[in-house]
């Protein structure tokens, strides 16, 4: 948490940046608000960052999403969010999935940094390189987005056809 912390603070004082904290998942069990919460304890600037406390739905969200210069973001379906938008994104994976969506799919890997590796200065360094190539970011995922999309369509309207065969075990 030091690290995202020490980020925020890095933004407002070399970007001038207004920083939004953005929950994904609201559960009895994981909240992203109790997080958000300790975040804003280490920060030294909390006057330049923003908490969402309500619950939005997924649109919603993603809808804010896509009014951000830059996202930092560990939740996968917030990752995607983000670059389907054509968001400049940073992702923090605690699995394999970012790296396969967000890394291989979009061929942002460099722009992936792994929980276990995360610390301040690898996370002000990834954030400078993204913030300083945010323009050729957003245009990289404008021309990938739409072939992506292209791809999971065509791999639906497959499997549709697989389910209307008479191969299908179902």
């Amino acid at each position: 948490m030091q690290s995202i912390a020490d980020v925020i603070d890095y933004l407002i004082e070399t970007k001038e940046a207004s920083v939004l904290l953005i929950p994904h998942v609201y559960s009895k069990d994981v909240d992203d608000r109790i997080v958000i919460q300790k975040v804003m304890k280490k920060v030294l600037n909390p006057q330049k960052v923003f908490q969402i406390a309500n619950e939005y739905s997924a649109t919603e969200l993603k809808g804010i999403i896509g009014l951000c210069d830059m996202f930092i973001g560990s939740r996968m379906h917030a990752t995607i969010a983000a670059t389907s938008l054509c968001v400049p994104t940073i992702g923090i994976s605690y699995s394999h999935k970012i790296h396969g969506i967000v890394g291989k799919t979009l061929g942002l890997e460099r722009y992936i940094i792994d929980i276990n590796k995360l610390d301040s200065d690898v996370l002000k360094s990834v954030a400078e390189t993204v913030w300083s190539d945010r323009s050729s970011i957003k245009k990289h995922l404008e021309n990938v987005i739409p072939e992506v999309k292209e791809k999971s369509l065509l791999n639906g309207h497959l499997f549709a056809k697989y389910l209307e065969s008479d191969l299908s075990p179902i």
